[in-house]
């Protein structure tokens, strides 16, 4: 089998928890593990790959080096399973309700959570009791290492977390009025909820965490690129919560953003590439552009996780100032114009809002001359 099989065959075993089917070995194991590396499913892809015939196996070396990334994986989930129990817990305890975002609740959907790459964590505790959050995050004696518009930045333990008032922006004015609008209709409803160390851990709605976690991604995508492991994350989504999902009114929440060419591409990209199987697939998402699923894919598998191995991201200088990132610059506007097609309106308004409203990178700049 050719190396790109290989990879799609063992991440949709993976995902859907059966065994990997090969025709033959692949080219190149290590151009296999180099795409599970970028694409950050490392651990989602051990499980399939340990399900293989041993002549069909990677080399010895190789192999103990994805086990030993996916240990790694495992461990840092747990740490991140500990501090999550342990922050809703304590803000629980002290009135202050909150919304787990993507992270370990989207990881509580595959088959094996804790081979599922993780990151920081995301909590969602809203405006009105943001300030008394923040307190009772400082009372702890932890400092609030850094804030933004939406979320204050600090660490629990040994995790990083970003607690959020909002739960992100849109760049084009008229589209983030409604986009808000929405997220003040949908963070407050009745939750999804799971177990995690003994705490009971809320997330938003179905309907609504499809939406955000489609939203979260999609921004990522226009800007630097976005890997296969939130694409993952987000099918997930869809098909564990199909039957509890209001399609039609996520769908009024696509088509108020302008999202819907790009909700369809990935939807159809899910379909090509990562075995999905809807029930009943809604009448709307039906259609896809063949051409577009295979502008995305390409891409994905170009730059991989959040962009990393794009060229605005490897030229980019952070905490360089203005001047550092002048090729970043450059190759994140060859990147807009390519993906304007997926949502105008946001790549003609991204580049104005981070000249004119993110000062953080002239301010940067200032203060090193």
């Amino acid at each position: 089998m050719t190396d790109r099989n290989t990879f799609f065959e063992l991440l949709q075993a993976g995902v859907w928890g059966r065994k990997a089917k090969l025709d033959s070995p692949p080219m190149s194991w290590q151009t296999v593990f180099d795409m599970v590396v970028q694409q950050s499913v490392v651990g989602v892809t051990l499980d399939a790959l340990q399900t293989l015939p041993k002549e069909y196996m990677p080399e010895q070396k190789l192999l103990f080096k994805w086990i030993s990334n996916a240990y790694v994986i495992e461990k840092l989930n747990k740490q991140v399973n500990e501090a999550l129990s342990q922050l809703v817990s304590y803000l629980d305890v002290h009135s202050v309700p909150s919304r787990l975002m993507k992270g370990q609740g989207c990881a509580s959907l595959y088959t094996h959570p804790l081979y599922r790459q993780s990151g920081d964590i995301d909590l969602f505790v809203g405006a009105e009791q943001y300030e008394r959050a923040k307190n009772l995050i400082r009372f702890c004696g932890i400092n609030i290492e850094h804030e933004s518009v939406y979320d204050a930045h600090f660490t629990w333990g040994q995790v990083k977390v970003e607690m959020h008032r909002f739960e992100t922006k849109l760049y084009w004015p008229s589209l983030n009025r409604r986009f808000q609008l929405i997220c003040r209709q949908e963070e407050w409803r009745e939750p999804l909820t799971f177990e995690m160390d003994g705490q009971r851990v809320a997330m938003f709605n179905a309907t609504f965490n499809a939406f955000y976690v489609f939203v979260h991604f999609y921004h990522h995508f226009l800007q630097a690129g976005v890997g296969l492991r939130q694409v993952c994350d987000w099918m997930l989504i869809m098909k564990h919560y199909e039957h509890v999902i209001d399609w039609k009114r996520l769908h009024d929440y696509v088509t108020a953003i302008g999202v819907q060419r790009a909700w369809n591409v990935f939807y159809g990209l899910t379909v090509e590439y990562l075995g999905v199987q809807l029930e009943t697939v809604p009448e709307w998402m039906r259609e896809y552009k063949a051409a577009d699923v295979q502008f995305v894919i390409e891409d994905i598998l170009k730059v991989g996780n959040f962009g990393k191995f794009g060229k605005s991201m490897q030229k980019r200088s952070f905490g360089g100032g203005f001047i550092a990132n002048i090729e970043s610059f450059i190759a994140l506007f060859i990147r807009l114009l390519r993906v304007s097609k997926f949502g105008r309106r946001e790549v003609l308004a991204y580049p104005l809002w981070k000249v004119f409203c993110d000062r953080s990178m002239f301010n940067r700049y200032k203060s090193k001359h």
